[in-house]
C-alpha cells in the first residue's frame, strides 16, 4: 500500500511538472512613463492691483451653487507683511497664540507673530 501511495504521488508530481514546464510565463508590460508638460517658472514678484475694491461679504450668505472661484474683488485686501520671497502657503499654529507660519517657494518657513514678521525663519 505504501509503494502504491509513493507511485501515485510521483505520477501526480510528474503530471504537474509537465503542465508548469509547458506553460508560458505571463508577459508583464510596464506602464508608460508619465509625461510632464513643461511649465515656465518665473522669479518675478506679483504686482499688487492698482485699486483695491472693498465690498464686504456677509458670512451668513449661503452658497447654493459653487461652480466657479469667488470674485477676488468682493473681499477687502490689505498688506500685513512684506519682505517675503515667493510665499506659497500660510498656516495657523492652531495653539491660540495667533502665530502664523508662511511657507516660501524655496523652502523657508517664516513666522508672523504679534502683527509682525519675525527676522529669523522657523528652525
Amino acid at each position: 500500500m505504501n509503494r502504491f501511495f509513493i507511485l501515485l504521488t510521483l505520477l501526480l508530481l510528474l503530471a504537474c511538472r509537465s503542465q508548469v514546464a509547458g506553460s508560458v510565463p505571463p508577459t508583464i508590460t510596464p506602464p508608460a512613463p508619465p509625461t510632464n508638460t513643461a511649465v515656465a517658472q518665473t522669479d518675478s514678484q506679483p504686482t499688487p492691483p492698482d485699486a483695491a475694491v472693498s465690498t464686504p461679504v456677509s458670512p451668513t450668505d449661503s452658497v447654493t451653487n459653487a461652480i466657479s472661484f469667488p470674485n477676488a474683488n468682493s473681499y477687502e485686501w490689505k498688506l500685513i507683511a512684506s519682505g517675503l520671497n515667493r510665499p506659497v502657503d500660510i498656516q495657523s499654529a492652531n495653539d491660540g497664540s495667533g502665530k502664523m507660519f508662511i511657507i516660501e517657494k524655496y523652502g523657508v518657513i517664516r513666522v508672523f507673530e504679534n502683527g509682525q514678521l519675525l527676522e529669523s525663519p522657523f528652525p
